[in-house]
């Protein structure tokens, strides 16, 4: 997997470029940037449209592959030589045979499960992702989600607009301050999400298979094996890709989180 994006690849490239799940204001965005490029859009249903045209202009839908994915593309683009879409829009072995010209494939998300890696290597097609996608975005949208679990804002939303009433005495929460949040998978967003809990005051350990010290030492946190995470934490939050080998890590922190009546996400 090559995680490094080719920057300035399409200035410097001759070839059809091909983008898959991409709203007006994206294109917007992207067509001016590859001025000269010759590129084509596709709507959701793999009809293709060149810059600046309505994405309903396509006809008819895309039928799906024996596989269960959208073939992408399907009306006619085997001339394409860098295909980019997001996580909705796989690329399994058999989207390939529709491409074969296609020599780079370019997510733009940080996970590429959604992308064939091994027929992609035995094609020579070169995968990238975007290492940082939303990393503090992601981050802060699982403290919003801490927040309201800690704050019950959800069953005060609900009284308030059932019962017309804000009774503290059913709504009373916890504090952040001082609980220890323990991150499973110490990357771009855990970091962001270690920082935003020391903010709150908070203990945090982190489990990561690649530790680096110098961070922990800088952000104020520890690490710790993946057990002793779970016997310490109050609160557990888990950013790592969900795939067969990961799969433990959610079993085990649900596990624990349900013995020891603590909270996870």
């Amino acid at each position: 997997m090559n995680e490094k994006m080719s920057r300035g690849a399409g200035s410097a490239f001759g070839g059809k470029i091909g983008f898959f799940e991409m709203q007006e204001w994206e294109q917007a965005y992207v067509g001016p940037r590859l001025a000269g490029q010759e590129v084509w859009f596709f709507d959701k249903d793999g009809n293709p449209h060149p810059p600046h045209q309505s994405s309903d202009s396509g006809t008819g839908q895309a039928a799906p592959s024996s596989d269960g994915s959208p073939l992408l593309g399907q009306k006619g683009n085997a001339d394409i030589d860098i295909l980019s879409n997001f996580i909705n829009y796989p690329v399994t072995a058999e989207t390939l045979k529709l491409f074969p010209k296609l020599k780079y494939v370019t997510t733009r998300s940080t996970g590429y499960d959604h992308i064939d890696l091994k027929a992609c290597a035995e094609r020579g097609i070169v995968v990238s992702n975007v290492p940082t996608y939303g990393e503090n975005t992601v981050a802060e949208f699982a403290f919003a989600l801490l927040l309201a679990l800690s704050r019950k804002i959800f069953p005060a939303v609900k009284q308030v607009r059932e019962q017309g009433l804000f009774l503290t005495d059913s709504l009373q929460g916890f504090d952040l301050q001082g609980k220890t949040l323990g991150v499973v998978g110490a990357g771009h967003i855990g970091m962001f999400v270690i920082k935003i809990a020391k903010g709150f005051g908070m203990n945090v350990v982190a489990y990561d298979p690649y530790p680096k010290p110098e961070l922990a030492a800088q952000n104020g946190f520890a690490y710790a094996s993946l057990e002793d995470l779970l016997k310490s934490s109050d609160i557990i939050t888990l950013h790592v890709p969900y795939m067969p080998a990961t799969h433990p890590y959610y079993k085990r922190a649900k596990y624990r989180a349900v013995q020891k009546r603590r909270y996870y996400h």
